[in-house]
Order: C-alpha cells, then structure tokens, then sequence
C-alpha cells in the first residue's frame, strides 16, 4: 500500500524527466533547477497541510509536486555538472552529484524523521517533519537562484 501511495511522485518523475533536457535549453538551467527545487518545496508544504486529513489526497498531490520537481531539476542540474569539467573528468563529476543527492537524501530523511519523532509522530510529527522539509527546500532554491544571479560570466573575472 505504501508503494501505490508514493506513485504520484515516481509517475509524475517518470514522465518529466525526460523533457527536462529540451525545457532546460528552452527556458533556462536556472529556471529548471531553482524552480524545480522550490516545486519540491511547495509539494512538501501540501503534504504537510493535508497532514490531519483524512482523505490521502492532499499527500498525493503533494508528491505529484514533489516528482514534478525531481523530474524538472534532476537532468538540467546533471547537464551542468557533466558540462563544467573536462570530458575525460564527465564520469566523475556524474558520480559526485549522484554520492551528493544519495547523501542529501539520507541526511535528510534521518533529520526529518527524527523531527516526526520528536514531535510524537503522527499527523504532527508528519506536518513538522514536511514543513521543515519544504522551508529548507525552497531556502535553497532561492540561495541557489540568488547565486546564479549574482555569478559572474566566466572570462570577466577580475
């Protein structure tokens, strides 16, 4: 049952993924990943406001958003990674942002169910732990967006 709940996320991951590629040279790396991650964000903040419902709905939704972010940050934020170093370096630099997001993942899943527990599970724990979740999600998407901004073009570097 937890597995067909979690099958908004996946599918909606499944299906973006792939256009990610296109709709990052189209509207812009910085566009995909920053509004990607604050997707995410947004997906979370659903979940966590549908936490004392009783319908499951709400946390469907939510981790539709949250796959819709995955899939529209996921390829354009690798592009960018595999792009900035040598070609002979591309595999490595993969394998960074991938031993990164793995223990992003961990990390954040430990520090998130441990917030549940803290707040004695539950529909509480529930809404905490995603309202953290998505605060520090969107935190970072507007970090990350606020440095692209400001980063200066390579080759007019004082």
């Amino acid at each position: 049952m937890a597995g067909l709940a979690l099958m908004p996320m996946a599918a909606v991951f499944v299906l973006v993924s792939p256009f990610s590629g296109f709709l990052g040279r189209r509207i812009g790396t910085r566009m995909m990943t920053g509004g990607g991650v604050a997707i995410i964000g947004c997906g979370l903040l659903s979940i966590a406001a549908g936490a004392h419902h009783v319908s499951i709905l709400p946390a469907e939704i939510g981790l539709a958003f949250t796959g819709l972010g995955m899939g529209m940050a996921t390829g354009p934020l690798m592009g960018e990674a595999v792009g900035a170093v040598a070609s002979a370096r591309a595999g490595m630099a993969s394998a960074i942002i991938n031993v990164a997001r793995m223990v992003g993942a961990t990390v954040g899943v430990a520090v998130l169910g441990s917030l549940y527990a803290v707040l004695g599970g539950g529909a509480a724990g529930l809404a905490g732990a995603m309202t953290m979740g998505g605060l520090v999600q969107i935190f970072a998407a507007a970090s990350a967006w606020r440095a692209a901004a400001l980063r200066k073009p390579a080759g007019r570097r004082a």
